[in-house]
Parts: structure tokens; sequence; C-alpha cells
């Protein structure tokens, strides 16, 4: 027994010998956070490597993940001093293995395990939309007193253009920036704040740098003060040949030049002959050979031109070869006739005039005209002469103007006139039919019409409305027509074509144009829309006998534009505008044509 006991003794000897002499770990003094990293190949939600920048003395692992990350899980790959174990929401966390909620706030805990260090280090997760932008420029009214309204650029670009009122431009003004996430602003090289304001002085141009300090990227840009450009007209000159009786003004739709069909006397004739003529861009100049009309037998009226889509030129007037009847030239080197001449069944009105187009839908040439035998049915109806390619048909249009009775007077019913609107596709009509009011009609390729607008009378007009009106077409294809209110009164006005109600709708202030009681002339006045503003603008001699150009503002007030010794129209007023914007008037004084370019006056930015 006491043998036994003593060999126990000995082994327990043993043990403690074996013990006392293993290596004792030495704490190191540290509970650290050395290294936090993000990887994308152990977290697939993630487009690149996000690194952690650790503030040692804060005790903050800041985050840069990109806004298009919505994940919050995430595997950290990471280092710590000796002996530390890593705790994430109460989860032992192994480098490149565990995988834990990371969101804003979050702690990272650390124990060391052989000292009684411990530390937490605060998750502190910044947005990165990767990119630096400006988002915002502004000169606000509420900064600056020589603006009555705020004034933006019209897209945030490399290169903006801004427009201010005249009495602002050129001045010092106050800028407003703002920019993106992270992103740090300077204007002319002085740091700015998002959403704060600067002085500048807008006679140079503004130089803006939008720097993103967590996605290290910069964009520049340059803001340009111009003006608000106002429209200005000048003179462009006068055109005659001998006397003008008569002339109209069309635009060629290929070369977006104006056009003029007139009558003319040249020396010794005794009779109206027809010319075209066209503004060449710096002059005038005469279009085929003179002479389109032969007017050796009778005077020539009524002078239109109408273009193909290929620029093809015809010209068409009343009388010269045929008393009261139309006959219709292409120029083809010269002047051919197409068809015979004087091919309508009856003799035309001479007194106003008539749409002259070629349908674009079928290349066909058309007029349209009445009778003027007050007697006879062509004197009430509307009708139209269609050139086939061998003759000419010429048509009744039937069941547009209300029937009359047996009682009525001469004139009662009168298909006065129409003007037409041709654009790349359709025909559109507006026609004047005395008492029973304003039509509108689109012509279709067949020649029958399709009602828009019937039987308008304005509000309190009485019957026997004027013969006078025009019809264009402004932006988003808008129809505007300019029509008399009331016989006698000298008032017209502007109406828009509500297609969907199928009515006129008054728009902007009445015109004080001198109209006769009987209508006058159809060519007192004339107005057009810019195709790519909308700006309505007027020509018309006015009731105290003084031309007037004018235009309706941003209120729908006319205002006059001011022009220099301005020549006192006789007759014959014309406004076009080109599909580009660029507006013509014309008119005739006694000196000839007188022709006119609206525009914007000339840009000037700073530089």
């Amino acid at each position: 027994m006491k043998k036994w006991i003593s060999i126990a003794a000995c082994l327990l000897a043993a043990v403690s010998v074996l013990v006392s002499c293993e290596p004792k770990q030495t704490p190191d003094g540290k509970c650290e956070l050395l290294s936090f990293a993000l990887t994308s190949s152990l977290n697939s939600a993630l487009p690149a490597d996000i690194t952690g920048t650790i503030d040692a003395s804060a005790k903050t692992v800041t985050l840069v993940i990109p806004t298009a990350v919505t994940s919050t899980a995430f595997i950290p790959s990471f280092t710590v001093s000796d002996y530390d174990v890593v705790t994430i929401g109460g989860k032992t966390v192994t480098s490149g293995e565990t995988s834990v909620t990371l969101t804003d706030g979050t702690q990272i805990q650390l124990s060391d395990e052989v000292s009684a260090l411990n530390a937490t280090y605060t998750v502190v997760v910044k947005a990165n939309d990767e990119t630096a932008e400006l988002t915002a420029v502004s000169f606000k009214a509420a900064d600056n007193d020589l603006l009555d309204e705020d004034v933006v650029p019209e897209a945030i670009a490399p290169e903006m253009i801004v427009r201010v009122p005249g009495t602002a431009f050129q001045k010092e003004l106050k800028i407003t920036v703002e920019a993106g996430f992270n992103d740090v602003i300077k204007v002319n090289n002085t740091p700015v704040e998002s959403g704060a304001s600067l002085n500048v002085d807008t006679t140079f141009p503004i130089d803006i740098v939008v720097t993103d300090e967590v996605a290290g990227t910069s964009v520049t840009y340059v803001v340009k003060v111009g003006k608000i450009l106002e429209y200005v007209i000048g003179k462009l000159g006068t055109y005659t040949e001998g006397t003008i009786a008569d002339f109209t003004m069309t635009l060629n739709p290929t070369d977006n030049l104006p056009y003029f069909a007139y009558t003319r006397k040249v020396g010794e004739e005794k009779n109206n002959g027809v010319s075209v003529a066209k503004w060449n861009g710096s002059a005038f100049a005469r279009v085929g050979p003179t002479g389109v009309a032969d007017a050796s037998a009778r005077s020539a009226s009524k002078p239109q031109v109408a273009f193909a889509k290929d620029g093809t030129l015809y010209a068409k007037y009343l009388g010269g070869e045929v008393a009261s009847k139309p006959t219709v030239k292409k120029l083809d080197s010269e002047w051919v006739v197409v068809g015979t001449t004087g091919f309508t069944p009856q003799n035309n009105n001479t007194t106003y005039f008539y749409p002259f187009y070629v349908h674009p839908a079928n290349g066909k040439l058309s007029l349209f005209w009445n009778g003027n035998t007050k007697s006879t049915d062509s004197y009430r109806t509307m009708n139209l002469s269609t050139w086939g390619g061998e003759t000419w048909a010429s048509s009744t249009i039937s069941g547009v103007i209300p029937a009359y009775g047996s009682g009525t007077t001469a004139t009662s019913g009168m298909y006065y006139t129409s003007s037409a609107v041709v654009n790349d596709s359709k025909v559109f009509i507006a026609s004047s039919l005395n008492e029973f009011g304003y039509y509108v009609h689109e012509v279709n390729a067949d020649g029958s019409l399709t009602t828009i607008v019937d039987n308008y009378l304005p509000d309190g007009a009485p019957q026997g409305l004027p013969g006078n009106l025009q019809m264009k077409q402004g932006p988003d294809g808008v129809l505007y027509v300019l029509a008399a209110v009331r016989a006698g009164d000298g008032t017209m006005q502007i109406f828009t074509v509500d297609q969907s109600n199928k009515t006129l709708k008054a728009y902007g202030t009445g015109l004080p144009v001198s109209i006769s009681s009987s209508g006058g002339i159809s060519q007192d006045f004339g107005f057009s829309v810019n195709p790519v503003d909308g700006l309505v603008v007027a020509a018309y001699d006015s009731a105290e006998g003084n031309t007037v150009f004018a235009y309706l503002d941003d209120n729908l007030q006319w205002s006059s534009f001011a022009v220099d010794s301005l020549q006192v129209g006789t007759s014959g007023f014309f406004v076009e505008f080109d599909k580009d914007g660029n507006g013509y008037i014309a008119y005739q004084s006694a000196d000839g044509i007188e022709l006119y370019r609206v525009g914007l006056e000339a840009d000037v930015l700073p530089e």
C-alpha cells in the first residue's frame, strides 16, 4: 500500500514540473482594430472593394457604400491586435467567414483574451452616389433687385446659357448653386455651400467646379448670362417694276424665301401684266421671264403662286387671256400654261383672294373660287378646280353652305372668301359665309371637306360678317384665324381653332383695324404665328391711317414694334414665318412692295 502511494506522489510531482515549464502568454497591452474592409469577392452586392477608414481616437470605422447597394448583410475582412476577439451584434465574427449586419451606428466590440482590455468601434456609413454633379443653378428674384422672377437655365449642362431682362444684362448678380451627395462647389474658385449664393460679374463666363470628395471625381461647368432676346424689325428693301397694282407674298418651303406674284404696268402698257420676283437673301430678283400673264387683251388681277413639295413653281391670276376666269402657269424655263386658260365654268369673284395650293397628299394643283354673278348658285357655294394631269376638273362643294330660301336677297348666303393652311400632309381652309358665320374644314385629297367648325358667329356679332379673314398654323399644329368681329366696328380678333369642341376661341385682345361696313378689301391686314415660339405678329393700317406692325405680348395684349420711317401702306399686308421662325412682312406703298424682316436681335454672350 505504501508502495502505491509513493508512485502516485511521484506522478503528481512530474505533472507539476511539466506545467511549470510551459511558456506563459505576455499581454500586448493593445485592443485595436487595425483594418476593416468589405471585399466584392466575398460580397456579391458590392461592385468594388470598400476599405474602411479607421479613426483610432474617435473609435469609428467609416464605410463609403454606393447608394445603389441596398443590402446590409456583409462578410467583413479585418485585422486586430494580438489576442483580440471581435463581436458584432452579439455574434463572434471570424474575418472573411462570418456574415453580419452593418448599418450606420453598428458597434464592433473587441476584447483581449489575455488582458482585461476591450474596445468598441462605431460604424459610420456614408452614402456615395459615385458622381460629382451640379443639380441646380438659379438667379433668384429674392436675391436680385433687377429681376422680377427667378431665372434658370433650360437644363444643367457643361455649358449653360441663362437669359435675363435687358435691365439686368451685364450687371453684377447673385447666383445660387446646388450640388449632390458629398459634393463641394467652387464658383469662380470661391467655395460655396450647396444652396448658398454668391455675387458674380455676369460680363464674364461663370466657372463652376463640383468635386465629390468621397468618389474622388470632379466636373466643370460654365454659365453664360445673356439677354432675353427681343424681336426686332429691319427693312430689307423696296421692290418695284413699273406700276404695281396688287401682289401676294408666299414662302417657298424648299428655300424658305419669300416670293411675290404681282400685277404691273410698265412703260406704255395699257393693261396689267403679271410677274414673279423673290427676295434671294440679299436682294430682289425676278423669277422666270417677265410677263407671266399675256395682258395684250385685258388686264390681269389677283396674282398668286403655289409650290409643289419639290419646289416646282406655279402662278395663277384672273383675267389676262380670259376675262374674270383663272389661268395657271408652270415655270419650266418659260411660263407654260397648265391645261387651258380660263378653265372654270363661270366667271370668278374678283374681290377676294382664294386658296391656291398643291395638295401634299397627292400633289394635285387646286384652287377655290366662287362666281361673280349674284343670281347664280356659284355665288353662294364653294367651288373647287383641280388639275388631274390632263384636264381641269371643276366642282361645286355641296352641303357646306346652309340652304337659302327663295325670298332671300341676292347676297344672302354669299360665300365671301377662304384662307388655307398647307402643311406637310394636310390642307385646312377657313371660310367666311356672310350671315352663316365662319367655317373651318379639312380639305381631303379627293376634294371633299371635313367640317371642323361650322356656323361660328362671334359673341354679339350681327348677321352679315365682313369677308376679311386669314388662317395660319402655329406650334403643335394649332390653327389660328384672324377674322372680323362684326361689320362696321373696326375690330379684328385672333381666334384659335378648338378642333375637339368644333369652335373658335378668342385669343388675346381685339385688333383695331379699319374695316368698312361692307367688309373692305380682303388684304387690309396680315398676320402670322411663329411656328417655333408662338409669337403672333400682325401688320395693318390703323383707323388713323398709320401703318402698324404689332405683336401679342406675354399678357396677350397688342404692342407695337418700334420701326423707323414706315412708308404708309396702300394695300396688301402679308406676314409669313418660315419653319425656322424667321419672319417677313410685306405690304404695298406708293413706292412699291415694302419688305421687312422679323427676327430676334443679335445675341451677345460673355466670352
